[in-house]
């Protein structure tokens, strides 16, 4: 993506290497800023109950009306931990317990850096969609939709989840 205006002066921007650097980037002619543009972080979790994984039928563009593993971008402020966290809150309305680190993937088209968890979700606890979410279920292994499956990354995870023993 290309930008043609810097965000902190609003002087023009234009292509060079910058000094020490080993590749092109905005720079500012007005301030000097050199304007990075890194990945997005995504967390999430794989919440796992009784043999089955939750996903939720997206409610919202991009991919709206696929499944997906419950999660969202990463805010500031917040560990990575409370942003899975807070995602499967919002998308669920579940208090998930993490029980560590599942993986880390890279959508390199999207620059997206995918963070996921293993967790598991209050035995008392119903879930319930969220404003993003227009549904959620449960799915044994033989029962995931992949055909209908939101991202490539969420692919992957499951994919994996499956070789692990599920």
């Amino acid at each position: 993506m290309s930008f043609r205006y810097c965000p902190r002066c609003g002087g023009p921007l234009v292509e060079r290497q910058p000094p020490g650097d080993n590749r092109l980037r905005q720079v500012c002619t007005g301030c000097g800023d050199v304007l990075y543009q890194n990945p997005k972080v995504v967390v999430g979790a794989l919440v796992v109950k009784d043999g089955a994984v939750l996903l939720t039928r997206r409610a919202i563009e991009p991919q709206r009306g696929r499944w997906a593993l419950p999660g969202g971008y990463l805010e500031l402020g917040e560990t990575l931990e409370e942003g899975a966290r807070r995602e499967v809150a919002e998308e669920t309305g579940l208090a998930i317990t993490l029980t560590g680190l599942f993986n880390v993937y890279t959508r390199v088209e999207a620059g997206i850096v995918h963070v996921l968890y293993l967790a598991e979700a209050p035995a008392t606890s119903e879930a319930h969609p969220g404003e993003e979410t227009s549904e959620l279920r449960y799915f044994a292994p033989a029962d995931i939709p992949w055909e209908e499956l939101a991202f490539s990354s969420h692919r992957w995870a499951l994919e994996e989840w499956l070789q692990r023993g599920g």
